[in-house]
C-alpha cells in the first residue's frame, strides 16, 4: 500500500504528495523509519519515528507502470507487529463468539427439517424392505401354487392328445399343440421365477471352492446337451479359489454355458472357452463363445428378467441371465457381457474377494 501511494509521487518528483503518504505511518507503532530513493539511488524523502535499526529490515524496488523508478527501505519493530497480530486474533475470536450462537439459532429450523427428513427416509427404508419381503413371499407362493394347475393342464392335454389327436383336423391339431406349448412355457416361466426368488434369499457365501470344481459340476449337469450339439469346450487350468455359495455359483455358470450352447451361428457347433477373470482388482469366471454376439443396445437389457435379444423360437424363457446377475449381486460382484475379439461374446461374473 505504501509503494502504491508513493509510486506516482516519486515518478513526478512530487515530494509533498510523498510526505503526505508517509505521514499516515505516525499511527503505526511497528515502523521505525522509512527511506525512499530515486532511480539514481539518491534519497527522495523519508519518515523517521525512531532513528535506529529495527528488528526487521525490508527493501523493495518501486515500479510505476511496469517501470522501475526507485526503492523503498523500511525498518520495523516486532512489538508493533505482535500488537497487530494480537488485535487480528482478538477480532477473529469476537466474530466467532458472536456468530456461533447466532448461527445455532438460525440453523435450528434447518436442523429440525433435516432430522425429520432422516426419520422419514429411515421409515421409508424399513417400509420398502418389508414390502420387498412381502413381494418375494407372494411371488414364491403364487409361482409355486400355480404350478399344480399347470401340471393338470399338461397331464390332461397329453392324455387327450394320445386318444383323440387323430380325430382333429389340421387346424384343431395346431390349436391343441399351441395349448400344450403355452402350458409348458408357463411352467418354465414359473420355475424361473421360483429360482430368482430363491436366489434373492440365498445365504451369505461361506465356502471356499476352487473354480475348476464349479466348472466341472456345471458341465456335468449339461453333459447331455453338450453331446447333443457336439460342442467344443476349452477349460483353463489356473482357476483360483472363490468364496461363494457353491450351489448358486454353479447355477450361474450352468446358465452362462447353457446360453453359449443355444446361441450359435447357423451351421456351426458351439465353441466355448471357460477361464478365470482377473481384471481391475476383480476376480471371477468368464464364459466366452463364438456365437452371433449381443447387439450393443441389449448388453444391459438381457440381464433383466425375461428380456431377450433373440427370437422367441430359441428355447428358453429369458430368465437365465437375470439369475446370473442376482447371484453376482448376492456375492457382492457384478455380471456383464462384452464383445469377443474375433467374434462372439464374453460373459463375465465376478465374486467378492475372500
Amino acid at each position: 500500500m505504501l509503494i502504491f501511494g508513493i509510486g506516482p509521487a516519486l515518478m513526478f518528483e512530487d515530494k509533498e504528495a510523498a510526505n503526505k503518504t508517509l505521514d499516515s505511518l505516525h499511527s503505526d507503532r511497528s515502523i521505525n523509519r522509512v527511506r525512499i530513493y530515486n532511480l539514481k539511488g539518491q534519497e527522495f524523502t523519508s519518515f523517521i519515528a525512531a532513528d535506529k535499526e529495527g528488528d526487521i529490515n525490508f527493501k523493495k524496488d518501486i515500479f510505476y507502470q511496469n517501470e522501475k523508478i526507485g526503492r523503498v527501505e523500511i525498518d520495523a519493530r516486532y512489538v508493533g507487529l505482535t500488537d497487530r497480530f494480537r488485535n487480528y486474533i482478538l477480532i477473529v475470536l469476537i466474530i466467532f463468539v458472536l456468530s456461533a450462537p447466532i448461527t445455532y439459532v438460525l440453523s435450528a429450523p434447518l436442523r429440525i427439517q433435516v432430522s425429520k427428513a432422516i426419520m422419514q427416509l429411515s421409515e421409508m427404508s424399513i417400509g420398502l424392505e418389508k414390502s420387498n419381503r412381502e413381494l418375494e413371499t407372494l411371488l414364491y407362493i403364487v409361482s409355486h401354487d400355480l404350478k399344480e394347475p399347470l401340471r393338470s393342464i399338461e397331464y390332461f392335454s397329453s392324455s387327450v392328445k394320445e386318444q383323440y389327436f387323430d380325430k382333429l383336423d389340421d387346424r384343431g391339431k395346431d390349436h391343441f399343440n399351441r395349448v400344450i406349448a403355452a402350458a409348458i412355457r408357463m411352467r418354465l416361466l414359473l420355475e424361473d421365477i421360483l429360482t430368482v426368488s430363491r436366489a434373492r434369499r440365498m445365504k451369505l457365501p461361506d465356502e471356499i471352492v476352487n473354480g475348476e470344481n464349479i466348472i466341472n459340476e456345471a458341465l456335468g449337469r449339461l453333459e447331455g446337451k453338450i453331446k447333443q450339439v457336439n460342442a467344443k469346450i476349452t477349460i483353463a487350468q489356473d482357476f483360483p479359489n472363490y468364496k461363494v455359495e457353491r450351489i448358486w455359483a454353479t447355477e450361474a455358470i450352468v446358465n452362462l454355458v447353457a446360453n453359449a450352447l443355444k446361441f450359435t451361428n447357423e451351421g456351426e457347433a458351439p465353441n466355448i472357452e471357460i477361464c478365470p477373470y482377473r481384471e481391475n482388482g476383480k476376480m471371477g469366471i468368464m464364459v466366452a463363445d463364438r456365437g452371433p454376439g449381443v447387439p450393443p443396445e441389449y448388453t444391459k437389457k438381457i440381464f433383466d428378467l425375461f428380456q431377450r435379444a433373440v427370437d422367441r423360437k430359441v428355447e428358453g424363457t429369458g430368465a437365465g441371465l437375470a439369475i446370473v446377475l442376482e447371484v453376482a449381486h448376492r456375492h457382492k460382484g457384478e455380471a456383464w457381457v462384452r464383445p469377443r475379439e474375433g467374434g462372439g461374446s464374453e460373459f463375465i461374473i465376478t465374486f467378492a474377494k475372500d
